[in-house]
């Protein structure tokens, strides 16, 4: 379906905030956004812009509607790495991306406990959720989480958890 408004055409209607408008598709700040007039007045229509980098982004393509992250599309069950709060410094944890069935995001994580043992998890996604791609997509300026037990493909520390070859598997 054409026409509908995207990060890259611009023409999403958003509110204005002391002059500003803010992307509903990825939370991009507008600055020059164009006001409305009449009955639609206190709102903007949103500049094309590049959508915010670690964002997911929900556009209709050629297969229907899909979630983008870094102007890629995201399917079910892709592996993509979750910023995490260590209580020391910012992490990397792997996770794994799906859609629930209203077609809401949710992350599956692993998440390190206290004791060693491993805590799985399931969190919804929302715009304040630090996403990207693998690490060999990017360079490594935030440290990431290192668990030496850990497989270093999935994050798991189940001993045969089947993703990668066990010489491959742990550090």
């Amino acid at each position: 379906m054409k026409g509908l408004p995207t990060c890259r055409t611009g023409g999403f209607q958003a509110q204005l905030h002391d002059g500003v408008a803010y992307c509903p598709g990825c939370g991009w700040e507008d600055k020059n956004a164009k006001a409305l007039d009449g009955e639609l007045e206190g709102f903007a229509l949103v500049s094309p812009h590049k959508p915010l980098r670690g964002v997911l982004v929900r556009e209709r393509d050629a297969g229907g509607l899909r979630d983008f992250l870094d102007e890629k599309p995201v399917a079910c069950s892709t592996q993509l790495q979750l910023r995490w709060w260590t209580g020391q410094a910012c992490a990397w944890l792997p996770c794994r991306y799906e859609l629930d069935v209203e077609r809401r995001v949710v992350l599956f994580v692993t998440l390190p406990s206290a004791d060693g043992r491993e805590v799985s998890a399931s969190i919804r996604y929302t715009r304040e959720l630090g996403l990207r791609w693998p690490l060999d997509k990017y360079d490594d300026t935030v440290p990431r989480y290192v668990d030496r037990l850990a497989c270093r493909s999935c994050g798991s520390r189940t001993p045969n958890c089947g993703c990668a070859p066990e010489r491959d598997r742990h550090g």
